[in-house]
């Protein structure tokens, strides 16, 4: 989820989350190259945007309540963005 520049990150499921504080630039632009984890799974700057997109189908009190329909087009949509834009 956006909020003005900063890009809020949270795991479905999961209550762990974080801010990425000034991720865009304000023309649209992200300023961050990449994300990665401990695990080692990466997340290329451009490919967040692609996240963002799928995910914004969802209300933001859905995604933080984590109420999304798991069964609906959806959130299989989602999960296939998700597969092609994370490289381990």
């Amino acid at each position: 989820m956006t909020t003005g520049e900063d890009l809020g990150i949270q795991l479905l499921g999961r209550q762990d989350n974080l801010t990425v504080s000034v991720w865009f630039d304000g023309t649209g632009n992200h300023l961050v190259n990449y994300i990665e984890l401990g695990s080692g799974a990466s997340l290329d700057g451009e490919n967040v945007q692609a996240l963002i997109d799928a995910m914004s189908v969802f209300g933001v009190g859905d995604v933080i309540a984590d109420t999304i329909d798991r069964n609906s087009d959806a959130f299989s949509n989602v999960q296939t963005v998700i597969a092609a834009n994370w490289q381990n």
